[in-house]
């Protein structure tokens, strides 16, 4: 998972589960992370994480509000601790739809800029739709046309 959170900025809910363990998860993200804050719900291990000289907040998950923004939330040991997991998961997916629809926004406005890359994306969306032709054949099929209409000098 480090490799995953290397040069991000974090936020590690839970943060102070097993904070005298040498292979404490808090500690190894900070040791890849360019920066990290924690949030543990026990005001005591919160204070002991934040004697050691971590940033370790005493909060509860369920009811968080921080004004930092995060590239990344490590939530490792928390969701066998919440009161309702299923609406924790509720949230993630939420938030994984929205980051996939920005995602396909983003790939579509760097791939659709010709006419005849329109012309092939709303052909494959027509066959997908109305045929269910296999995304396999519609991947191969517009690397043919790409291909013949880069010979033709047309694209």
């Amino acid at each position: 998972m480090l490799p995953y959170l290397e040069g991000k900025e974090v936020l590690d809910v839970g943060a102070a589960s097993g904070h005298r363990r040498p292979d404490w998860m808090h500690r190894l993200v900070v040791g890849v992370a360019s920066s990290v804050v924690g949030v543990e719900l026990d005001p005591v291990e919160a204070a002991r994480a934040a004697a050691l000289g971590f940033d370790v907040r005493q909060g509860d998950a369920e009811n968080l509000s921080l004004e930092e923004r995060f590239d990344v939330v490590w939530a490792g040991e928390l969701i066998e601790h919440l009161s309702c997991p299923g609406a924790f998961l509720d949230g993630v997916n939420v938030a994984s739809l929205a980051l996939m629809a920005v995602v396909t926004f983003q790939l579509g406005a760097a791939a659709l800029v010709d006419a005849w890359a329109l012309v092939l994306c709303f052909l494959s969306a027509l066959l997908l739709v109305r045929f269910k032709t296999n995304s396999t054949w519609l991947v191969l099929g517009g690397a043919a046309a790409g291909g013949v209409l880069h010979g033709l000098g047309l694209a």
